[in-house]
């Protein structure tokens, strides 16, 4: 009687499943360190940033990289017209592009108020809209105090205490 509880093939069947998965391993792990190899064989481009940002200036980024990625190192003022913006596009080369400037935002204010659309500031906030509009009698008002900021094409309802 043999003391092991596998029998030879077995045996052969397991190191060869164990071998199979460092293989699998070790494939996985060299092409996870050889793409960004690749990628940083390309030559940097420079981007030119002006307009509605905190840090206008020249980026230094590689090919492929997003306009969203280069506006997020400029930094996003609350001015800026994003909706004039393509912020999926891939940049290949170098190139420069402007910023958009908001001169107003519109925001419309609806539900026990007089409903109406507003042309307000950029970085206009909830607080200040209590002098721009008429609230019908029973509004609720609460959430009249937050200073959070307003959104271009924001549309805001105004409920009714019950």
């Amino acid at each position: 009687m043999k003391n092991s509880s596998l029998l030879h093939h077995e045996w052969i069947l397991v190191t060869f499943l164990s071998l199979f998965i460092v293989l699998i391993v070790s494939i996985s792990f060299y092409h996870s360190y050889q793409y960004p190899k690749k990628y940083l064989k390309s030559s940097p481009i420079l981007i030119t940033v002006t307009g509605a940002v905190k840090s206008p200036g020249i980026y230094q980024v590689y090919p492929g990289v997003t306009c969203k990625e280069v506006l997020k190192k400029a930094g996003l003022l609350d001015k800026t017209d994003q909706k004039q913006l393509d912020l999926e596009k891939q940049l290949y080369f170098a190139q420069e592009f402007a910023v958009p400037e908001l001169e107003k935002i519109t925001v419309k204010v609806r539900g026990a108020v007089k409903e109406k659309t507003l042309l307000l500031k950029p970085g206009t906030r909830y607080c200040s809209l209590k002098k721009y509009i008429s609230f019908k009698d029973g509004a609720d008002l609460s959430g009249m105090n937050s200073r959070k900021k307003l959104v271009d094409g924001q549309t805001i309802t105004i409920g009714f205490i019950y």
